[in-house]
């Protein structure tokens, strides 16, 4: 143990030897650096014809020193508080999150705007003709495709959230093939995205390009669409339909690994919105079952087994994993005196508890970062509106007025949670 005496006194012969004798800096220097080579004999001579004047030595006093080190650590923790405060905290990859700002197209523009449709404002960049936008897992980007006109395949574009920057391309030459409402799949880490494109012999393939630019790196996968990254990011699941049959397979981001799901007998209506447990141990999906068009099916891969979730009677599709893991919702075919109409069903994720929420969103559906709500489009699907339909309250059902018919998806902005 140091006593203070002792602490003092070695400070004091610190500072001592540190202030050195008080002479001129950069001269002194250089003069002992010539006593230290052969020409040390032109020294004399310097000092004679520069001469340096004596500075008394400074005595500082042993309280002011304490202070200035007090003071120059105070300084040090408040500049770290501000660095580390003005970073902004970003969510997990996937588990439940704080809601932000919602992302959709209007056909000709990607807007980002509140959830209630307020401040809403389009991203800048692209070619002219945006849509199909998805945030990325952190929050910080959003991805989407945007065309010169109708007739010209889309490229891939990301921007920032916050509207810092304008969109810029990415992927090379990627363009997009398929279904339009199918949006762009982030990796986990929000590096990367997964899209389908044409590959060798014009055949649809999976591709990935990274947000830091360069060409896509081809994956592989013959006659794929519908790609959907898992959230531990081992895995890419996709539709696929090859030899007269469509197949849910999974592939490896690295191109190995491909392996079959699940497959039904014809090109049909299958996989066509694909979806995983947030522990990346379970796939939900709709396929065809007899009676039924379809039924919401969830595939545990650890087991290789299928477990039905929805009625065999009716047509159900378009399933969506809350992000906790434990309900699924989907829509269903519900007839009625015109013919059918589209209804919102929660279900627990091992079948159970089978909710109707009603006939108040249609086509497709997507859970709030928080699981308080599911986004939808309205009912008659691809119009001028977009619903937000609470999923455990009485809150009434909010809807988004539109400039235009919407084209692709909505997406919901994922933030960190308030601390």
């Amino acid at each position: 143990m140091i006593r203070r005496n002792d602490f003092d006194q070695t400070l004091s012969r610190w500072l001592h030897d540190e202030a050195g004798a008080g002479t001129a800096g950069y001269l002194e220097e250089t003069l002992i650096l010539l006593d230290r080579t052969p020409q040390r004999r032109w020294r004399g001579a310097v000092r004679r014809a520069i001469p340096l004047p004596a500075v008394p030595r400074m005595v500082v006093p042993r309280p002011l020193v304490y202070a200035a080190v007090v003071g120059l650590l105070t300084l040090a923790l408040v500049a770290a508080a501000v660095l580390i405060g003005s970073q902004r905290r970003l969510p997990p990859p996937f588990g439940p999150a704080a809601n932000g700002i919602i992302a959709y197209d209007d056909g000709k523009d990607v807007y980002l705007a509140e959830p209630d449709g307020s401040r809403a404002r389009p991203i800048t960049g692209g070619l002219g003709i945006e849509f199909n936008p998805a945030f990325s897992p952190d929050g910080t980007l959003v991805a989407f495709w945007s065309t010169r006109n109708s007739g010209v395949p889309p490229g891939l574009f990301v921007a920032p959230a916050d509207g810092s920057e304008p969109a810029r391309r990415i992927g090379g030459k990627l363009r997009h093939v398929g279904s339009n409402h199918v949006p762009p799949a982030w990796s986990p880490d929000s590096r990367s995205i997964a899209v389908a494109d044409h590959g060798p012999g014009s055949t649809a393939t999976i591709f990935v390009a990274s947000v830091d630019g360069g060409d896509a790196r081809h994956v592989g996968g013959a006659g794929a669409g519908y790609p959907a990254w898992s959230p531990d990011g081992q895995w890419i699941a996709y539709r696929s339909d090859r030899d007269g049959r469509t197949r849910l397979m999974l592939i490896r981001p690295d191109a190995t690994g491909e392996r079959e799901v699940s497959r039904v007998p014809d090109l049909v209506n299958a996989f066509t919105q694909i979806a995983w447990s947030p522990d990346s141990t379970r796939l939900v999906y709709h396929r065809p079952e007899p009676p039924s068009e379809n039924v919401i099916a969830v595939y545990h891969l650890a087991t290789d087994r299928e477990r039905i979730v929805s009625p065999l009677d009716v047509h159900s599709d378009a399933p969506t994993w809350s992000n906790d893991g434990t309900r699924i919702a989907y829509m269903t075919e519900v007839p009625n005196a015109n013919g059918v109409h589209h209804e919102l069903f929660v279900v627990d994720a091992g079948g159970q508890n089978r909710r109707p929420m009603g006939p108040v969103a249609d086509c497709s559906a997507w859970w709030s970062p928080d699981d308080r709500y599911v986004i939808s489009y309205a009912p008659g699907c691809f119009n001028d509106r977009i619903v937000i339909v609470p999923v455990d309250s009485d809150e009434p059902t909010r809807t988004v007025e539109l400039p235009g018919s919407i084209v692709g998806a909505p997406s919901w902005q994922r933030v960190a949670e308030d601390r």
